[in-house]
């Protein structure tokens, strides 16, 4: 994976998809192989995960992880602030990220619980792309969203990498390959090109 990438993990609910994206992402440790990640292998060199988790690489998980005490902004913030970024620059970064993915004030205002899944999709991607990573792992942005949202995030996603950054996404929806550099399938443990 290289700047400008984004890669596709696709296949079926159950095939190891986002076991595949926590070793990429550092959260699990394998003990065999190499993953490297940004210049590092984090097979000999995992307590470095962490390192790169604050800064150069992003997660977003399928089941989004917010905080349902939260604002929507507040959710979007909490990482940059955890990053010494002051506050006022925090909600300046976050609402212009926000803007670009389509959610009004009055969504970042409400809580996660009060506004749509395809609504907290964006506000979980919105937080770990103000972030400014160079490499971003998102776990099926699409499920559970109505199409024109689908191809929201996805165009999002798409212009980010645009930017000389990367992306890596699980999903087994088929029509989101469309919008990606690269696509393997992940059937019994192996990945697999799939040609264009």
């Amino acid at each position: 994976m290289s700047e400008g990438d984004f890669i596709a993990v696709f296949g079926r609910s159950c095939v190891g998809k986002t076991t595949l994206l926590n070793i990429i992402g550092g959260l699990l440790r394998t003990d065999a192989g190499s993953v490297m990640v940004l210049g590092v292998d984090l097979v000999k060199e995992f307590h470095r995960a962490l390192e790169l988790r604050r800064g150069d690489l992003a997660i977003v998980h399928e089941k989004l992880n917010l905080i349902s005490s939260l604002s929507n902004i507040d959710n979007i913030i909490l990482p940059l602030l955890r990053l010494s970024v002051k506050r006022r620059e925090s909600v300046k970064l976050a609402i212009e990220v926000a803007k670009e993915l389509g959610l009004t004030d009055d969504v970042l205002r409400r809580t996660p619980v009060r506004v749509s899944m395809g609504q907290r999709r964006r506000v979980a991607l919105a937080r770990a792309l103000a972030l400014e990573p160079r490499v971003l792992i998102i776990d099926e942005p699409t499920a559970n969203v109505d199409s024109e949202t689908a191809e929201a995030i996805l165009t999002v996603l798409r212009d980010f990498v645009g930017r000389e950054r990367a992306v890596i996404m699980a999903t087994h929806d088929k029509e989101a390959l469309a919008y990606t550099s690269k696509s393997y399938a992940l059937i019994n443990g192996r990945l697999t090109e799939i040609p264009r």
